[in-house]
């Protein structure tokens, strides 16, 4: 597909990496002209060729004070405004979160609005986690107004948006959410994998994976694990949001009747190592109360690691008998049914490359290419 005309600003807004990596490299992959203003930490060297990058400084840094920090954040989004008002004419795509819905969502969306050819914004979640308030609501449907386009990952958030938000459907265009290919693979089996990681090579592993926060639901997978036997060992890996949740968690593990078969990883885990532990692990737990969509599931797809989840939000588009196993249900019982479903159909039902094959149309160069047709007949 040839697109050599288009132009397109993309702005991550600190998003994750591998998303914003993959996203702009596939619509380099198909011929489009990307302009990418990338974080001071990112690897250039992973993007695509034909990419050019930007680093227009830090927004923010948790290091220095609160005036300090007001003052950066105000010079960082004045510079981005300006950056898209020289390229006057230019699609612009915002592919991550609001944090700052205020500014980021309703005056730099107005200003973005004015400069652009169309403006564009991806919606991974309706409303922020942990913070579906009415009041965010009430300021999410404003500002789901101002783009001309809004791209979403599965068609249940966009009838939400229709039907909750009050969003024309002309206006949503449903964008599969890509494979994370930036995260490099260590092609290693699973026993080298665990010896590496220095987990137990004879037990099922349950992998819980990424960063921590109330909504993931990792109480009620502690619950469920209870209720397990004892062939089974629970990894979690990842950084709690807060040193607060972290001792919650802990204190939950003290007192666990499995406490030593449960290992745990808090903090970040290097790129280096993210491999590894979809490589050692059997399965992935997802047991998280509420979610639009998750780039932990396109991980575990990755590596064709198998997934047990709730039925919640959008996981149903995604998680088939085929790749994983859909608990109905809220509770750890529920949960622990699930576990124990995947278990015995394991070995039948769950092959890592039968996985990993039924996965393959989330590749980057493919997912984009509706977002491309969008482009195209609307520019």
């Amino acid at each position: 597909m040839g697109n050599s005309s288009m132009h397109v600003v993309v702005i991550p807004h600190g998003f994750q990496e591998h998303y914003a990596l993959g996203f702009v490299n596939g619509l380099a992959t198909n011929g489009v002209a990307v302009d990418f203003i990338r974080a001071d930490n990112m690897d250039s060297t992973l993007l695509h060729r034909d990419i050019r990058w930007f680093n227009l400084g830090r927004n923010t840094d948790s290091k220095i004070g609160a005036v300090k920090k007001l003052w950066r954040f105000l010079a960082y989004h004045t510079r981005l405004v300006n950056f898209v008002a020289a390229r006057r004419g230019s699609v612009v795509h915002v592919i991550g979160l609001l944090r700052t819905p205020l500014v980021t969502g309703v005056i730099e969306g107005l200003l973005f609005r004015t400069f652009a050819a169309k403006y564009v914004l991806t919606v991974h979640n309706l409303l922020p986690h942990d913070r579906h308030t009415v009041m965010n609501k009430w300021l999410f449907r404003r500002i789901y107004r101002i783009p001309q386009l809004l791209i979403v990952h599965t068609k249940r958030m966009k009838d939400e948006l229709v039907t909750s938000f009050g969003i024309k459907p002309e206006r949503i265009v449903v964008m599969q959410h890509g494979l994370n290919d930036i995260v490099p693979d260590n092609n290693e089996t699973r026993a080298e994998c665990r010896a590496q990681l220095d987990l137990p090579s004879d037990v099922c592993i349950l992998l819980f994976f990424g960063r921590i926060a109330p909504y993931k639901g990792l109480g009620t997978l502690l619950d469920a694990f209870a209720e397990l036997d004892g062939n089974s060992v629970l990894v979690i890996a990842g950084a709690p949001v807060s040193q607060g949740y972290r001792r919650k968690i802990e204190e939950l593990i003290q007192s666990h009747p499995r406490r030593t078969s449960i290992i745990c990883r808090f903090g970040f885990v290097p790129n280096t190592e993210v491999a590894s532990y979809f490589r050692a692990a059997d399965a992935l737990m997802m047991p998280y109360r509420h979610i639009d969509q998750s780039g932990v599931l396109f991980l575990a797809f990755r590596f064709g690691l198998p997934v047990v989840a709730f039925d919640v939000g959008a996981m149903r588009e995604y998680v088939h008998k085929d790749v994983g196993v859909l608990v109905a249900g809220e509770s750890a019982g529920d949960f622990a049914r699930g576990i124990q479903v995947f278990q015995q159909e394991a070995e039948l039902r769950f092959e890592n490359q039968a996985v990993s094959d039924v996965t393959r149309r989330f590749r980057w160069e493919v997912v984009v290419e509706p977002l491309i047709r969008a482009f195209s007949e609307s520019a």
